[in-house]
């Protein structure tokens, strides 16, 4: 569709906003779950599940958004996830158990599901060619990034005001979320389809998708590149704190060691990009994963458990996901049939298939970072024998 400069540029604004928010609103509390565990008397698997259970109900609701957003239109369904995401965060930051912020964050994540789902679907509305290929950059970057910055501004908001103000905090965002959609983004969806939420157009629509081979290896892949970042997210709170010593703050800048891996790891493939092909790549990206994950493992063998024998072998593994993130995302886009369906499987898939992993992370005892990095490595496995059907496909076409 034709848009002018001005809304080009809103538009970017709010793929980028909704991402951040969807994601730094999962993320920036996870400094919080010890102390959480502790004022509610409960087990850190519970604790830890209200991270999982956020991205396991964030992956059911594209596949309702999207069809809605096709016959609605973007931004009506974009604010009203938004307003599901403010009812959650109300339930967080009034919870008296973690059995009720346990439902408020799977609340939370349903309403937050709007900002992958909707940023992508957005990107494909008025991007195309290189264009989109920027854009599609830019999300893949982001969904790996913020989470290591997000529990930086979580622990110095729990050290000054305590863990409810984090809650508090994704509270105001979202409702200045919400001001700034309702009254500056334009409606990016030129041609509503009012069949959109005919079963039968469903039916057709998404089975078309599943069928495609190659969709479902790049949604596979980015899938385990996005449940590094959990099962990291999920363990390493009680890790860190409880069996290395760190306090949250301490805890907290260990995400720049992350963040500057990703940076490295998405420049490097900028680069990559221009001499070797997207399945190579990914491929790449997948054996430095389990050559990480390997590292850990074998310090843990050797019983050390330290800063550094976690973090190394983790800084490795987020350089290599940068390299299976940008590059899925592009590869499911060309495989897509309809954008608008493609976008919402991919976003339900990744959220399902990531969370689901981080969840039954989540129920590892752990007294060092063995439980880690043994899950690391069957996903760098399970990542590599992805990529050799993807290549073995490639070939017959």
């Amino acid at each position: 569709m034709s848009t002018s400069i001005r809304d080009t540029k809103l538009i970017f604004i709010a793929i980028v906003a909704l991402i951040f928010l969807s994601i730094f609103s999962s993320d920036s509390y996870l400094p919080c779950l010890p102390a959480i565990a502790k004022d509610f008397a409960a087990s850190a698997q519970a604790t830890k599940l209200s991270v999982t259970l956020y991205f396991l109900t964030m992956s059911f609701a594209p596949l309702v958004m999207g069809p809605l957003s096709d016959k609605y239109g973007r931004k009506p369904i974009a604010i009203a996830g938004l307003i599901i995401a403010v009812i959650g965060s109300a339930i967080n930051v009034f919870s008296p158990n973690i059995e009720w912020l346990i439902i408020g964050r799977m609340v939370q994540g349903f309403g937050m599901s709007v900002g992958p789902s909707m940023a992508r679907t957005l990107g494909a509305d008025i991007y195309q060619g290189e264009a989109l290929r920027k854009v599609s950059a830019t999300i893949s970057l982001l969904i790996p990034v913020v989470p290591a910055l997000a529990p930086i501004a979580g622990g110095y908001i729990m050290l000054a005001f305590g863990w409810h103000a984090n809650f508090v905090f994704i509270l105001i965002l979202t409702i200045i979320m919400i001001f700034f959609l309702i009254f500056f983004l334009p409606e990016t969806n030129a041609n509503l389809d009012p069949k959109a939420l005919k079963l039968s157009t469903l039916k057709k629509n998404y089975f078309a998708q599943l069928k495609d081979v190659r969709f479902l290896c790049y949604t596979g892949l980015a899938c385990i590149a996005f449940a590094v970042v959990l099962t990291y997210l999920g363990l390493s709170p009680f890790l860190m704190q409880g069996i290395v010593g760190l306090n949250p703050i301490d805890y907290s800048h260990l995400s720049l060691f992350i963040l500057v891996a990703m940076v490295i790891g998405s420049n490097a493939n900028r680069i990559l990009i221009k001499y070797f092909s997207i399945n190579t790549l990914v491929l790449t990206g997948s054996v430095f994963v389990l050559i990480g994950a390997a590292i850990m493992l074998l310090f843990g063998l050797m019983h050390i458990t330290t800063v550094l024998s976690i973090m190394l072998p983790m800084v490795v593994a987020a350089a290599a996901i940068q390299l299976i993130f940008a590059n899925s995302y592009a590869g499911s886009i060309e495989a897509s049939i309809t954008i608008g369906v493609a976008s919402a499987l991919f976003s339900a898939l990744q959220s399902l298939g990531a969370g689901s992993i981080g969840s039954l992370a989540a129920l590892i005892p752990q007294h060092n970072q063995i439980p880690m990095a043994s899950v690391l490595a069957l996903m760098g496995i399970a990542a590599i024998w992805i990529c050799i059907i993807l290549i073995k496909h490639s070939k017959k076409r």
